[in-house]
């Protein structure tokens, strides 16, 4: 009881509530904020309450049946226009159908076993499957070398408690910081985010599935999370993908701007990559992830970014990449040659971190004292990361519901 209790006993009663503490848990209901947006469906649904009134009201009001003279004319079939007209959820579902249709990821193995990798395949029109990534899993002696670097990151955990806990549900707001994200002023580019994430989570997951890696927590008792560790494998990470996917979708979109205010353009594409490494990082932080989960999915984030892209404007060539975790061996997270792999190659112009200090304090260096932590300039292409081959995306046609979100999204941003 505290000296305030005692000098008034009367708040004594208010201990029982020490008892709602336990709410603390719905801290990870924050994601839910962009649910939103679901707001347009409160058309669909009528309370039963309204719904007896509705049928006594027509009773009242309706007279004789009058047939129509002038019925309205059908609606242009698979016209991209009427996408307006539905409700977002039915556009979601749309959007949903065509993204996916074409990929496929896929166990190379025939049984379960060790050392092969999960492929993600785009089939083209004419059939052909071509390799957009390919992803191998570290070695048990790897992530068991690597815990030393998850328990040396929880030293930052006390200054980043906060975004950890809010980045549990929501990425959204995190990138919304960087360049403008309203829900009416941006409500196009929102869908378009919000399409590429769940396309992004059904590849994820069916890749974490086949990869089924443990977590930190399963190798050492000093691990000790300061989050719930999720039920699913942590390999690769969910979060650092889903951050680099929604960081090449804005870099894009920013590039669209008519008005420049930065002398190099590159700058806003500079902050989107620092946010979504610090995302990535905070989850090894948060003693759920190992730095080789956060590389290999900064660097799928980063192809399915380019492949979301292309299927969403002009189509074209996307190069395939192959991260190999045994390669990868004892490294820290590394956002420097992963960004040079991939954008001096893809369309994003140079690295944006190219000749500039590190502000974010962990995108390119592990805390103070650990193995790797001084890096000087990074290699084009780490022994980890290499292209494999190129994919033909064929170019959305006038009526691709994809096409017509994207030509939305494309002009907020101007």
């Amino acid at each position: 009881m505290s000296i305030f209790s005692i000098s008034n006993p009367g708040n004594a009663g208010n201990a029982g509530n020490a008892g709602n503490a336990g709410n603390a848990g719905n801290a990870g209901n924050a994601g839910n904020a962009g649910n939103a947006g679901n707001a347009g469906n409160a058309g669909e649904f009528v309370p039963p309450a309204i719904s007896g009134a509705l049928v006594t009201n027509r009773d009242g009001i309706v007279g004789t049946y009058r047939h129509p003279a002038n019925p309205p004319c059908h609606l242009l079939e698979n016209d991209p226009a009427n996408l307006e007209l539905w409700s977002p959820r039915v556009r979601g579902l749309i959007l949903d159908a065509d993204m996916i249709a074409p990929v496929t990821v896929t166990y190379t193995g025939r049984a379960p076993s060790n050392g092969k990798p999960v492929v993600i395949e785009h089939r083209s029109c004419d059939g052909t499957a071509s390799t957009l990534f390919s992803l191998t899993r570290p070695s048990q002696k790897q992530f068991l070398a690597q815990t030393r670097r998850v328990a040396s990151y929880a030293d930052l955990r006390g200054d980043r408690a906060a975004e950890i806990l809010s980045q549990t549900g929501d990425l959204i707001s995190f990138m919304g910081t960087i360049g403008l994200l309203h829900p009416e002023r941006t409500r196009w580019t929102l869908e378009l985010l919000f399409c590429a994430l769940r396309f992004t989570t059904l590849i994820e997951m069916r890749m974490k599935h086949a990869m089924s890696c443990r977590r930190p927590v399963e190798y050492s008792a000093q691990i000790q999370p300061m989050i719930q560790t999720p039920g699913h494998g942590a390999y690769p990470s969910g979060h650092a993908t889903e951050a680099f996917v929604l960081a090449r979708i804005m870099d894009a979109l920013t590039r669209q701007r008519s008005i420049e205010v930065y002398e190099d353009p590159s700058f806003w594409s500079e902050q989107l990559y620092r946010q979504a490494s610090r995302i990535a990082v905070n989850r090894v932080v948060a003693g759920v992830h190992f730095p080789a989960d956060s590389s290999a999915g900064a660097s799928l984030g980063l192809a399915l970014g380019e492949y979301i892209l292309a299927r969403l404007d002009a189509g074209g060539d996307v190069a395939g990449h192959c991260f190999d975790g045994i390669e990868f061996g004892d490294r820290d997270f590394d956002r420097t040659e992963i960004l040079d792999h991939f954008l001096s190659q893809h369309g994003g112009g140079p690295n944006p971190d190219e000749g500039t200090a590190d502000a974010d304090g962990d995108a390119n260096v592990g805390p103070a004292g650990e193995a790797g932590s001084d890096k000087s300039s990074a290699p084009a292409s780490p022994p980890y990361l290499t292209e494999c081959g190129a994919i033909e995306v064929d170019p959305p046609c006038s009526s691709s519901p994809l096409a017509a979100l994207w030509q939305r999204a494309e002009r907020e941003w101007r």
